[in-house]
């Protein structure tokens, strides 16, 4: 990898890379002039297209995990890793399919919502208080270990790069992704992740196809080599049993509970155009993830006579190998794009729940737009320090992080939505024990060596905790919630 120690060669990298900050930061200009409200900040006043929207979804989900963490998991353990991209692919459709619609519908309905946590306090009228405490909580906790995900990921990729040390590399680019977030919100990251999304899937395709037409073997002989090498990478069910694969399926019920996925449902302008925005959305998602699966296929074979000392970094390893700096250069800035896109999309939603549901709940109830906007901002950095404090440990990886919070926020959340949307008798005290269940069962459950997945354990806590205290607290039932399925219900 002769261009890590070429000085010109970086020099072209990191011409390349400011370019594309200096784009995002127009974005972010662009976002902060048309920010005016504080329902432009968090969830840019509900006017977001189709395409825009499925591209925002498709970009804030995948994060560094995409071209770093996913990559870096088919190298290391091979093709069974399939099972995780086949959950997803198949939890993202559902989520898209069954709550996408009903959601935007009902959060308009129930007092124009614009956080899941000003959404649950509305629909089950939580006067206590106790269920927007404990969602608050939750979100901060498992929202600060995923945004240190992303911070690890372009920690790790500028480090290896430019050859700085790891810190350095963490504080400039935490610096970088927050950036144009802190200045325009929702509106910035929406207006960056269209053209972040499409350049993501075309180095998710032209990379594979690039190596393998370049390469003296084709795919099939890729295939064969990496069999002769080792025939259990190639096996798509080494190692695995019947609750190994269904573990790896359980990823995809994380998407019924993600608040930075979710959100983006009610932002979509018009509710009719979401089935539009759905086919956009998991067309993006299969190819990008086939794509960045194969990259670290290829990786195995071409890395064969000298493994990586860090597998999550064998996308931009190969690329030093083949390309010229330049193109390095737009390859890094794709990484870039799918780690600025998740981080902002979590920052926001994580802020954005400390300033509505804690600070104007709490502490000014009467609070200004201006005000609001910029308590938001302050909650931004005071995130940013936390989550860097965690991605200080340089052991961490990038799919680990993303593990841990994605199971927190989808055992947490995901039954209590499915449930608020679809069932009436859904309580406020059913909702409180669903939320707690699943944070704690998803903490608990990953500390057992015999569950290969600690979402699934956590995700049917919380279905059934929920099932057994909204039986038990019926009359804290809303008595307006038969009008709202009724609209609901007549809307669909």
């Amino acid at each position: 990898m002769e261009f890590l120690q070429n000085t010109d060669g970086n020099i072209f990298i990191a011409i390349t890379v400011a370019i594309y900050m200096t784009g995002l930061m127009y974005l972010g200009w662009r976002g902060f002039r048309n920010t005016k409200t504080f329902s432009d900040y968090i969830l840019g006043s509900r006017k977001l297209g189709p395409v825009v929207g499925a591209m925002n979804v498709g970009a804030s989900d995948m994060s560094s995990w995409l071209l770093m963490g996913l990559p870096g998991a088919f190298y290391m353990y091979g093709i069974n890793q399939i099972w995780i991209v086949v959950g997803l692919v198949a939890g993202s459709y559902c989520s898209w399919k069954f709550i996408a619609k009903r959601l935007r519908r009902y959060t308009e309905i129930s007092g124009d919502s614009l956080t899941i946590t000003s959404f649950f306090e509305s629909r089950f009228e939580d006067k206590t208080r106790m269920l927007n405490i404990s969602t608050l909580i939750v979100i901060i906790f498992f929202f600060t270990i995923y945004i240190a995900a992303g911070f690890v990921g372009s920690a790790k990729l500028f480090s290896v790069i430019f050859e700085v040390p790891y810190m350095t590399a963490l504080i400039v680019s935490a610096v970088a992704i927050v950036s144009y977030a802190l200045l325009g919100g929702f509106l910035a990251v929406s207006y960056a992740d269209l053209f972040q999304g499409i350049l993501i899937l075309c180095v998710l395709i032209f990379v594979p196809v690039y190596i393998v037409g370049k390469s003296d073997l084709s795919l099939s002989d890729h295939v064969m080599q990496t069999i002769a090498m080792n025939p259990t990478h190639a096996d798509p069910f080494y190692n695995l049993d019947f609750i190994g694969i269904l573990g790896f399926f359980a990823w995809g019920l994380g998407y019924f509970g993600q608040p930075h996925i979710i959100s983006k449902y009610m932002a979509i302008q018009d509710p009719n155009r979401i089935d539009l925005a759905r086919k956009i959305c998991i067309s993006w998602m299969a190819i990008s993830m086939i794509g960045a699966s194969v990259i670290g296929l290829l990786g195995y074979v071409y890395f064969a006579n000298a493994p990586l000392s860090e597998p999550e970094t064998v996308f931009i390893a190969m690329s030093h190998s083949i390309f010229h700096p330049i193109i390095i250069g737009v390859l890094i800035a794709a990484i870039l794009s799918a780690t600025m896109s998740t981080t902002n999309a979590q920052i926001i939603i994580c802020c954005s729940a400390l300033s509505q549901d804690f600070y104007r709940h709490f502490f000014r109830k009467n609070a200004t737009n201006r005000e609001m906007l910029i308590v938001t901002r302050m909650w931004v950095v005071i995130v940013v320090l936390v989550a860097m404090v965690i991605a200080a440990d340089q052991s961490s990886t990038v799919l680990g992080l993303v593990a841990k919070a994605w199971a927190g926020l989808g055992a947490s959340f995901g039954p209590v939505v499915l449930l608020a949307l679809f069932w009436k008798k859904t309580t406020r005290g059913g909702a409180f024990a669903g939320v707690v269940s699943g944070a704690l069962g998803a903490i608990i459950f990953s500390k057992l060596s015999f569950i290969s997945y600690e979402i699934l354990p956590a995700f049917l806590l919380s279905l059934l905790m929920i099932f057994i205290v909204s039986l038990m607290t019926q009359k804290q039932v809303p008595s307006k919630v038969n009008a709202e399925f009724k609209q609901l219900n007549d809307a669909a």
